[in-house]
């Protein structure tokens, strides 16, 4: 069957491109909603790994920075000034640790003193001053 007319076939023909070339616009359109997508996704990722290279750096600094208990600066090697900064602390970190064990033994001693006069007051002969007899429960 042959149109009716030689207008009639080129019309045809010019509608069989359009709708080959509205598909091929649509296959474009899905392969450049599927290349935003992996390129927001890649974007996600990058950003996701910047962030735990700072949080790293971060992480880094402050195991790095001295604290405020700390003579040294970060990880430098020690200088002959700082080595006897740290001999010094340490004498006095040692006096002090001295010190602490000093008044924990007189602690101890106290508590085992008043341990000791409570025993000596609660004890039978004792009470027999109050007038409890011997045996009762005193209720």
């Amino acid at each position: 069957m042959q149109p009716a007319s030689p207008g009639a076939a080129e019309a045809e023909a010019l509608r069989e491109e359009l709708a080959d070339a509205k598909r091929e616009a649509a296959e474009l359109r899905q392969q450049l909603a599927a290349a935003r997508a992996e390129a927001a996704h890649w974007r996600e990722l990058h950003e996701q790994q910047q962030q735990q290279q700072q949080q790293q750096q971060q992480r880094r600094a402050a195991d790095a920075a001295p604290s405020g208990n700390d003579d040294r600066a970060g990880a430098a090697p020690p200088t002959p000034g700082s080595l006897a900064k740290m001999q010094e602390r340490l004498g006095r970190l040692r006096k002090e640790q001295a010190e602490a064990e000093a008044a924990r033994a007189a602690a101890w001693e106290e508590l085992r003193s008043v341990v000791s006069d409570i025993s000596a007051v609660a004890s039978v002969d004792n009470l027999s001053s109050v007038n409890i007899p011997r045996g009762s429960t005193g209720l």
